[in-house]
């Protein structure tokens, strides 16, 4: 980055002397999520592509405005930059394509979005098509729901749809890409306005997606946040009801507030999560899992009902995340723990622990487990309390408790089971995920 003229020390700006510039760069990043989050839909994507563009081209329009504050201008921008620019082949192109947008019409987009029918726990596509760009997720499920499918896939499955937008002049860069790259450039260029008026730029929370709305300094470049990866690509539609399907996921942290909420309701016995982490060897997940079952049991007693939580662990046995799940049926669910298979590849988690209700039904002699009816819905169904425990290196094991309701729809809780190596088929995409993530990490895939 450059320095101001004369090596001046930088004063941190008290209100941006290169305001429309600037509020031209902070339109761009929040278009800029706005085409990321329309994706799937390619009217809306292409409408706020456009509007993203164009706004990007304003950021160096609204400077040459405003040129005559800035020292030497002509040399260090209409010299310098301006050359630069021509020469990047990606600045070069949206130059290009806001005049294309605005005189002529839309840009000309290719590329195909990839269908994949799924309807179990693992990737592997229950049947899979193609579709052009321009064709959106009602036009998909109207195709869909003419093919010769079984009544299960139909109810259960779910349409993977992943797209890649890319221009027919620009076809090996994906748009949302190259619109990132550009605000990066921008905003570099406008950050160095700003030293050559001996003034650190600074940035509003909502650039840097904090909450509180204060000043800090810019982060310069491209954003950390602007990186579409094929899972912002790819999109879910729920067959049966034929909706985009979104998995409710949210990140918990136990407090005081959620402590003293707990211990009034279980009779002044203050048990929560946060003490398990705390006393359990972090060298055993086990005792990890032990532990937590025992506060899960008296948190089941006292609320009524225990949420769905995933707790991720590192190698050494440290808290790395914990979310909160909810799923309505088998498709959300074949959802929720791909996501979480993500999740652990992400934080690096080594061991998952799953705490949750679930409905579980014993099975009859001779009766195989690959072709009996879920438990959900058997007649014999239990309600129980399970928490599952697995690790990288492949050990399991769970902690069962059934229960059932008085007539106040209390949980009666029976005693606690032990289950080793029998985890149910939920938990494949996370085994899978840790089986490649091994095999890179060995060289060997």
């Amino acid at each position: 980055m450059g320095k101001a003229p004369g090596d001046r020390e930088l004063q941190l700006e008290k209100k941006c002397p290169l305001e429309s510039a600037h509020t031209r760069l902070r339109q761009a990043h929040d278009l800029w999520h706005q085409t990321a989050s329309s994706y799937p839909f390619p009217e809306e994507f292409v409408r706020n592509l456009n509007q993203l563009i164009v706004t990007l081209r304003q950021v160096t329009f609204m400077l040459q405005t405003q040129k005559h504050k800035i020292e030497d201008f002509g040399s260090w921008y209409e010299e310098g930059w301006r050359e630069r620019l021509k020469a990047d082949p990606i600045m070069a192109w949206l130059h290009d394509a806001r005049t294309q947008i605005e005189h002529v019409g839309d840009l000309d987009l290719e590329s195909t979005a990839k269908v994949t029918v799924i309807a179990s726990w693992l990737d592997g596509p229950y049947t899979e098509f193609e579709v052009p760009p321009h064709v959106g997720p009602e036009e998909i499920a109207a195709q869909i729901s003419s093919a010769d499918l079984p009544e299960r896939i139909r109810r259960e499955g779910l349409l993977k749809v992943e797209r890649r937008w890319v221009s027919s002049d620009l076809p090996d860069q994906e748009l949302t890409d190259v619109c990132a790259y550009g605000y990066g450039v921008l905003a570099t260029i406008l950050s160095e306005a700003h030293e050559r008026l001996g003034i650190r730029m600074q940035t509003f929370g909502a650039e840097a997606h904090e909450r509180k709305h204060e000043r800090t300094a810019h982060l310069g470049g491209r954003l950390p946040c602007m990186l579409m990866t094929r899972e912002g690509r790819t999109a879910h539609l729920h067959m049966a009801s034929d909706s985009l399907l979104e998995i409710e996921e949210v990140e918990v942290q136990w407090g005081q507030k959620d402590a003293q909420r707990f211990k009034e309701k279980s009779e002044g016995m203050l048990i929560d999560f946060e003490t398990a982490f705390t006393d359990a060897r972090p060298d055993d997940p086990f005792d990890m899992a032990a532990r937590i079952s025992t506060v899960a049991r008296r948190m089941l007693a006292a609320e009524g009902h225990h949420d769905t939580l995933a707790l991720f662990f590192s190698k050494e046995g440290h808290p790395v995340g914990i979310t909160k799940l909810h799923f309505e049926d088998q498709a959300e669910k074949y959802l929720a723990f791909r996501n979480l298979a993500d999740q652990a590849e992400e934080n690096g988690a080594d061991t998952l622990i799953l705490i949750g209700e679930v409905w579980t039904a014993q099975l009859r002699d001779g009766e195989d487990p690959a072709t009996m009816a879920r438990a959900s819905e058997r007649p014999d169904r239990m309600e129980a309390l399970v928490v599952q425990v697995a690790t990288a290196d492949g050990r399991s094991r769970s902690y069962e408790t059934r229960f059932t309701r008085s007539k106040k729809g209390q949980p009666v809780l029976g005693p606690t089971r032990e289950i080793d190596n029998e985890l149910n088929a939920s938990f494949l995409p996370l085994r899978q995920m840790w089986r490649r993530r091994e095999k890179a990490a060995s060289g060997s895939g």
